[in-house]
């Protein structure tokens, strides 16, 4: 009973370690790879970008639907949602826009150009997040970046068309004091926002990713943005003067620093969803950042990661095939070749790591040398992350495996003869210090002893 109440315990506790370290992670990479700074530069993108994206967004769907008027209202609909303040100003110039200039397709090439500083900036945010490199050369890039523009136009054209089928086929039932308003107006914009942000990750993201990660990171951003809105409008509320000395810039004002905000989100979103691809490296990393423990606890280790060894028992043969590393809980180990004895570890030290690194066979065997010998297991894949994200275990490596190597080689350098040999002179130098000495000679025989020895 108490085994399987231990066991709920451990599975329980196991389901919340993953979700407390991603989110941390998240917090510490947000600070860490300054994403406020990159919120700023999306933010000043994005206002120029704002315009022109829904004037293209008109210009397109104006081609698809005979009524403008319908149109108009789906994009006016999407902006409310997107934008709780002076929402006014920009559909008082998309419209004024569409009005006095007749926008082909032929326009939408310079309206598209303008979004791409946007899109880069994006992207750029994302290499950053995820820690990878952009490796395509200037034009090449420039085209995937506008190939990107296409991607975030189709998004906001998903938006609107579905506004305007949302609006056009229940008609009267979400219509102010429709039987289904109520309801629909508070689900439906985190719905939405859950689509298009699962949708712009997978645009966006530079890496492959499983679909319920998406998922549950564009649900946690759309959940995180549907609270920052209503903050950010009660503020202004409560606020009437914040953005005052800007006179009649004020509306242009608060409308960058919401965007601001919003890219803030969804650049956290961004973070978790990086940190939780990368959610097992993250849980093994800071086994090897702590080093040995020094009286400090392990932090939690899922249970599916250790695996138990009884004393003698052999985790690993000589010039076997490793593609893993083990990190000791508790108990010890003992690394052996041909049968001698290399060294002892303990808890908080690690081996097996040599045969990842250069891809050979494992040059010695390791037998568990005590009882309920605990190890996590750190596979290659892991140890690849944990090692191209963090330099300080990197330079840890180096320092624990050349003293390691720098112990082998003195231990290999010694001569089995002039081992015997400086046992043999310590036991004596021992036991001559141990056995007691004569008393001092007088002075007198002494002084002449040294003059006969001169």
């Amino acid at each position: 009973m108490g085994s399987d109440t231990t066991g709920r315990m451990m599975k329980h506790r196991d389901r919340w370690i993953i979700p407390a370290v991603v989110l941390r992670y998240s917090f510490l990479s947000f600070l860490r790879n300054r994403d406020l700074h990159t919120a700023a530069t999306l933010a000043f993108y994005g206002v120029f970008a704002l315009i022109p994206l829904c004037l293209a967004v008109l210009v397109v769907l104006s081609q698809v639907f005979v009524s403008s008027r319908l149109v108009s209202g789906a994009i006016e609909s999407i902006i409310i949602q997107i934008v709780p303040q002076h929402y006014e100003v920009i559909l008082r110039e998309v419209f004024s826009i569409a009005e006095q200039k007749t926008l082909g397709l032929l326009g939408l090439v310079p309206l598209l150009w303008s979004i791409v500083p946007l899109v880069s900036s994006i992207r750029t945010g994302f290499f950053n997040v995820f820690k990878t490199e952009r490796t395509a050369g200037f034009f090449r890039d420039k085209l995937i970046d506008f190939v990107a523009v296409l991607s975030f136009l189709l998004l906001f054209l998903g938006l609107v068309t579905g506004q305007i089928l949302y609006a056009s086929l229940l008609g009267d039932a979400v219509s102010p004091g429709g039987m289904w308003q109520g309801g629909l107006d508070r689900v439906l914009p985190l719905l939405t926002g859950t689509l298009f942000l699962l949708l712009f990750f997978l645009v966006f993201s530079p890496v492959r990713l499983e679909w319920w990660n998406l998922l549950v990171s564009a649900l946690l951003t759309a959940g995180l943005w549907s609270i920052v809105r209503p903050l950010f409008t009660a503020f202004l509320q409560y606020n009437p003067d914040y953005g005052v000395a800007f006179g009649s810039l004020k509306a242009i004002f608060v409308l960058v620093v919401w965007i601001y905000y919003t890219f803030a989100v969804i650049l956290f979103g961004t973070e978790v969803l990086a940190n939780t691809r990368r959610r097992e490296a993250l849980l093994l990393s800071r086994l090897l950042e702590l080093g040995p423990p020094g009286g400090k606890a392990f932090p939690p280790v899922p249970t599916r990661f250790i695996r138990s060894f009884e004393r003698g028992e052999t985790i690993f043969e000589e010039d076997s095939r490793g593609r893993d590393m083990f990190y000791i809980l508790s108990g010890a180990v003992r690394i052996l070749r041909k049968g001698q004895l290399l060294r002892e570890m303990a808890a908080g030290d690690y081996f097996g790591e040599m045969a990842m690194l250069i891809q050979a066979p494992r040059t010695a065997a390791a037998v568990a040398a005590a009882p309920d010998t605990r190890l996590v297991v750190i596979s290659e894949s892991n140890l690849d992350t944990i090692l191209s994200e963090n330099p300080r275990i990197v330079v840890s490596f180096l320092r624990v495996m050349s003293s390691r190597l720098r112990a082998l080689n003195e231990k290999l350098d010694d001569p089995p003869e002039r081992c015997r040999d400086r046992g043999a002179g310590e036991t004596e130098s021992a036991n001559t210090a141990a056995a007691p000495q004569p008393g001092p000679a007088p002075d007198n025989a002494d002084r002449d002893g040294k003059e006969r020895a001169t």
